[in-house]
């Protein structure tokens, strides 16, 4: 499936899910990616990974029911989203894409918009992509094709998990449940 194929469904899938199957889904997503971000700051010295565990903790404490006020830590969230440009390793494009998806889970909860939650599973395409890539070409030359991508296995397993995990969220009744329940693997192990 190209990246075309892939938004069209991801668009699809997402529109006619309920705020908190979103918000679930965004959670599971960030669960997935935070362990990028850890090592980024472990091996770039920067970032606050608290900051980031703080945000996953409003989103389960938001699906439990409870009062949440997601604008307050949403808005120093800023301050632990990476520059590119500060660093020169692929960490920080994990990181950035890791940091940005907890940005948009609080958002999310804030507003109930089915472009917030695609972002995320945009951030989580994107991440693969750029691992595939590195596992293509480790030493940067170029010329790895958009095919040799697409049809990686990690690229059709991140894929697969984006559209199974969508449709095993859908209707659930328990969605606190069901994050506990899909344990959080990293996306991948980049060390």
């Amino acid at each position: 499936m190209n990246f075309r194929q892939y938004e069209e469904k991801i668009t699809t899938a997402v529109a006619t899910l309920s705020h908190a199957e979103k918000v679930a889904l965004c959670l599971m997503c960030c669960n997935r990616l935070y362990p990028v971000y850890d090592t980024f700051h472990k091996i770039e010295g920067w970032g606050n990974p608290a900051r980031l565990a703080e945000c996953r903790h409003v989103a389960k404490d938001w699906l439990n029911g409870s009062e949440v006020e997601p604008g307050v830590l949403r808005a120093g969230l800023e301050q632990v989203i990476p520059d590119t440009e500060d660093f020169g390793s692929i960490y920080v494009s994990y990181a950035l894409n890791a940091s940005a998806s907890h940005a948009y889970l609080l958002d999310l909860i804030i507003q109930d918009k089915a472009v917030l939650l695609g972002y995320v599973l945009h951030h989580c395409y994107s991440t693969m992509d750029s691992y595939v890539q590195e596992l293509l070409d480790p030493v940067c030359k170029g010329g790895v094709s958009e095919v040799a991508i697409d049809n990686h296995p990690a690229m059709i397993a991140e894929l697969t998990w984006q559209l199974d995990t969508i449709n095993t969220v859908r209707g659930n009744k328990k969605l606190i449940d069901l994050v506990h329940q899909i344990k959080a693997k990293p996306i991948f192990n980049i060390i």
